[in-house]
């Protein structure tokens, strides 16, 4: 498909052309022995099958790391015109953008988004991927040319709705005795917990908290995980929302997914694998109990 021909051939392409990069190892498996921005040693390696994420394996002294995304920004531009919306597929722009900017793997996302269009500040229109959310939607803008025109504002919500005490929810995810949740802030970070295989909630905000879900499946033991962001709004409101969750005698722990990244980076990161060909653990060891928090 035309948003995987984008890795395949011309992120390959740039890599391949990439004289700062200079990789001397260039084979069908990946590309090894690359000039690492961080320290300038020959250790950056990349998958050629998954090029998603340049990586340096001087792990201990200088864990360089940067998406292929972001150095070849060019190629992930305006995907309104590189990839419009037709009769056919009217999402074609949004699951360009999910699957291409996102990494995600929007055959298991049927039925969770569809297409949509929101006015910008400037008076233009601009396409948008828009996921329900309890009275109304939350939508992000896809091209950034249009988050430009938009003021810098990458994604809003229904005028007028409330999500207080609510979350968005993937179709489908039921909750049962003795789960584990996650709950996240961004709906493209719940996808990311989702698709590695936890069950996620998104509260929107680190200023609100799915207490709707939380009450109606108490009494289940669900392990009610908090995974707000780690920075300084999400620090403030974590042990409130742990001593929230223990005074309601529910399970309470905490995972934080690291200082300067968010849970679609650590998806990102793991799903490319090691030049090892080990895959990293998505969250695991990053979960800490709440009371050690």
């Amino acid at each position: 498909m035309q948003f995987e021909d984008i890795y395949r051939l011309e992120v390959v392409a740039a890599l391949e052309h990439d004289h700062e990069l200079d990789f001397k190892d260039i084979g069908s498996t990946y590309f090894q022995k690359g000039v690492c921005p961080g320290c300038s040693e020959r250790t950056l390696y990349i998958a050629r099958k998954q090029p998603y994420q340049l990586k340096c394996n001087r792990l201990n002294q200088c864990q360089y790391e940067e998406k292929t995304r972001e150095r070849y920004s060019y190629l992930f531009e305006n995907l309104s015109e590189r990839f419009p919306r037709t009769e056919v597929n009217p999402n074609a722009t949004a699951d360009a953008y999910l699957q291409r900017n996102r990494g995600f793997d929007i055959s298991k996302m049927k039925g969770w988004y569809e297409q949509s269009r929101r006015k910008m500040k400037d008076g233009q229109w601009a396409d948008t991927v828009r996921f329900p959310l309890c009275d109304g939607y939350w939508e992000r803008i896809i091209d950034a040319t249009m988050v430009t025109a938009n003021g810098g504002d990458k994604a809003g919500i229904k005028y007028k709705m409330s999500y207080k005490g609510g979350g968005w929810v993937p179709p489908g995810m039921s909750i049962e005795q003795g789960d584990t949740v996650y709950v996240v802030e961004g709906i493209f970070h719940a996808i990311a917990l989702i698709l590695a295989g936890y069950k996620a909630i998104a509260a929107i905000s680190a200023n609100n908290f799915p207490w709707d879900t939380v009450e109606a499946h108490k009494c289940l033991k669900v392990r009610w995980i908090i995974a707000l962001d780690d920075d300084k709004a999400g620090h403030s409101v974590i042990p409130k929302y742990r001593s929230q969750l223990l005074a309601r005698d529910e399970l309470a722990w905490v995972a934080l997914a690291g200082t300067d990244r968010d849970w679609d980076d650590v998806y990102s990161s793991a799903s490319t694998p090691m030049a090892t060909g080990c895959a990293r653990p998505m969250a695991r060891s990053m979960i800490r109990p709440a009371s050690a928090v």
